[in-house]
């Protein structure tokens, strides 16, 4: 039975959603019964709907996102001509090649789309299986496995190639080998990488094992699709995608410049652990919203807090399988799709305020999601040719991605990575072991130094700092209430109330156990779980973080002025933390590292300090200490740190304390001073 997505939104149990399906098919409007034909879902796709059985490999149409690959791979359009590309390696104890080489041409034979090609006149065609001629896997040392990596992860397929995937192995006789392999998105969406996994697996355990035969084929399935866009529903869902879509605000900005020559990603990795993602949970269920939305909310919020306060859009990867029947679970193929959701600027809203508007139009995209954001763009753009297209950053949450076996192929993957054309981040997360997995895929090169990996600590740390457990409230002090009211009543602005900025050297600094130094520190001092509300309120979170992410970034070599002087710089005078936001202490509430050698004599800190006066403030013990060191000799890292609100003398005891972290998460760049641990 199909129902619209928002009934599961607006019916809180399943006796009131049979009550309004009940209601609904009285009154002659309900959804249809299984196996009728109706104008949402289009006539039921039967096997070789169109033709004899000798049509499963007659070409058959792209999906507009397959559409929006092949032209990406244009060399004249740009250099990031890969499409969408995926690459996994996993390992495999006691490898063995040749079973491995058999059960990955088994699967080859078994699923139509790895022996898909497309066509000159931009179509795709299934070669029937007798008549690829299928190469034997490439077997190298376990030394090779970073060359391989390399060159693999980053593959690009031209138009018309055959294979679009390839596989490598980095064997270790006797150890663990490392399989790689890398397929094009134009033939699988993220569902199929796992079928084909799993099967793979299967064949590789046991030698007899054939893959049960498909009840329909995939160009059943995406001339069904096809056959569902020219529906009155359809045009419907189109209809509300223009107006919902027009003056569309752009995506995160980034900024650095544009790539020139190959682009290359790099993966940063990260995750929440059982007990604090079952906690977001509760939090999420005691707004009354998805915990997708509320993770949603905090990573769009990580840019806006960190450098663009305003309207966003962001690309989120849906899927169609939801519009096919249950026989196409097994089939590998490409039914990928993409919803462009645009956010208003949360920033002056309480957080939980902001989720319940996050998940509203969350909810309100699934009801439409039968129109995928490539059409609706194009929708928008044939109406309006000055319309903007954002250069969104794409939201991969895999919800319909098969769950990974344990003892499989999926279940063994120890790096991964995915690219598409134009997107300067691909956020994916996931589900595994009861932990929230998370990944962002990142053209480094779009970014300034280190700046994607302090955004993605602040994510984590924001995602970290979220409790179901209720905050104490206390008043500001007469001078923290003097800090608070030009903020809450002006426009954010450069050096908003009361900012103070530290950076000093640490020899042979651990930065790990910085991060467990500032973890504890958070435990022990109340003002670092603390965040100022709407209403002109201190507000004190009684949950510590488990984990703390201090960004690191290497800047050996690097041009010190753009390194470690330029950016840091800039932040100093960042506006102020919005209220009911934190930490007000650290980058995204922490401190950074950057492990850098510079020349003797060069200390640009001191002119930055008279460039940007700040208030005056009494000298940690630990800066009274740094600058007394050799001036002549430099230490290979630095910690820089800012707080916010802090005022020239320590509040009385009992007093509230100044302007501070955390329970909402990410703070902009604001950087606390930290001594060696």
């Amino acid at each position: 039975m199909d129902i619209p997505v928002s009934w599961l939104r607006t019916c809180e149990t399943p006796a009131e959603l049979q009550e309004r399906i009940t209601e609904e098919a009285a009154a002659g409007a309900g959804p249809p019964e299984p196996g009728h034909a109706t104008a949402e879902a289009g006539p039921p796709v039967t096997a070789a709907a169109d033709g004899g059985a000798g049509d499963r490999y007659a070409p058959f149409p792209l999906t507009d996102l397959q559409q929006a690959y092949l032209v990406a791979k244009d060399p004249q359009l740009g250099d990031d001509t890969i499409g969408c590309h995926v690459y996994r390696e996993f390992e495999v104890a006691g490898l063995d090649v040749a079973a491995l080489q058999d059960a990955w041409h088994r699967v080859v034979r078994h699923h139509d789309m790895l022996r898909a090609v497309i066509t000159p006149d931009g179509r795709q065609r299934v070669q029937e299986p007798e008549s690829v001629e299928q190469a034997p896997l490439a077997v190298g040392g376990i030394a090779a496995a970073p060359e391989v990596r390399t060159r693999l992860s980053h593959r690009r397929y031209a138009p018309g190639d055959w294979p679009m995937h390839t596989v490598e192995v980095s064997h270790d006789p006797g150890g663990r080998s490392l399989v790689h392999l890398s397929i094009d998105v134009l033939l699988t969406d993220g569902h199929g990488l796992g079928v084909i996994l799993d099967d793979w697996w299967r064949c590789y355990r046991d030698p007899a094992h054939e893959p049960a035969a498909p009840a329909l084929t995939v160009r059943d399935c995406v001339l069904d699709l096809a056959a569902q866009q020219r529906t009155p529903a359809h045009r419907a869902h189109l209809d509300h995608w223009t107006e919902r879509l027009a003056g569309l605000p752009d995506g995160p900005p980034v900024t650095g410049d544009p790539v020139r020559g190959p682009v290359v990603r790099t993966a940063l990795d990260g995750r929440v652990g059982r007990a604090q993602w079952q906690a977001i949970g509760r939090l999420a269920a005691d707004w009354e919203v998805s915990p997708t939305a509320l993770v949603l909310t905090v990573f769009a919020e990580a840019f806006s807090r960190q450098r663009h306060a305003g309207p966003l859009s962001l690309v989120l990867t849906t899927n169609h399988r939801s519009r096919l029947p249950a026989e196409a679970e097994d089939l590998v193929g490409p039914f990928t799709s993409s919803l462009v959701l645009p956010l208003p600027n949360t920033l002056d809203d309480p957080l939980r305020e902001a989720a319940r508007d996050v998940h509203r139009r969350l909810w309100e995209g699934l009801d439409h999601a039968a129109v995928s954001g490539v059409s609706a763009l194009r929708a928008l753009r044939a109406e309006d040719r000055t319309a903007p297209v954002p250069s969104a950053r794409r939201v991969h949450e895999p919800a319909r991605n098969r769950p990974a076996r344990r003892d499989g192929f999926a279940g063994d993957v120890t790096f991964a990575m995915s690219q598409t054309s134009g997107v300067a981040l691909d956020h994916q997360m996931w589900e595994r072991d009861g932990e929230l997995r998370i990944r962002w895929d990142v053209v480094t090169g779009r970014f300034a130094p280190g700046e994607a990996d302090d955004l993605f600590a602040g994510f984590l740390n924001s995602l970290h700092a979220l409790s179901d457990r209720p905050a104490g409230h206390r008043a500001m002090n007469e001078l923290q209430q003097a800090y608070f009211v030009p903020r809450a009543i002006t426009p954010p602005g450069e050096w908003d109330g009361c900012q103070v900025y530290h950076s000093f050297d640490v020899d042979d600094l651990d930065p790990q156990r910085l991060a467990t130094a500032w973890q504890r520190l958070i435990a022990a001092y109340d003002v670092l779980r603390t965040v100022v509300t709407h209403d002109g309120r201190l507000a004190v979170s009684p949950h510590v973080p488990d984990h703390v992410a201090v960004p690191v970034q290497d800047l050996t070599g690097a041009d010190d002025r753009r390194g470690t002087s330029g950016r840091p710089a800039a932040a100093h005078g960042r506006p102020g933390v919005p209220a009911g936001q934190g930490p007000a202490l650290g980058p995204e509430g922490h401190p950074p590292v950057r492990p850098r050698h510079r020349p003797p004599h060069d200390r640009p800190d001191r002119a930055r300090r008279r460039q940007h006066p700040l208030p005056r403030t009494r000298a940690l013990p630990s800066l009274r200490r740094a600058r007394r060191r050799d001036r002549h000799t430099r230490p290979p890292y630095r910690v820089r740190g800012r707080a916010e609100g802090t005022p020239r003398h320590p509040p009385a005891t009992g007093a509230a304390r100044p302007l501070a972290p955390a329970g909402r998460g990410a703070a902009p760049r604001t950087r606390r001073g930290a001594r060696r641990p």
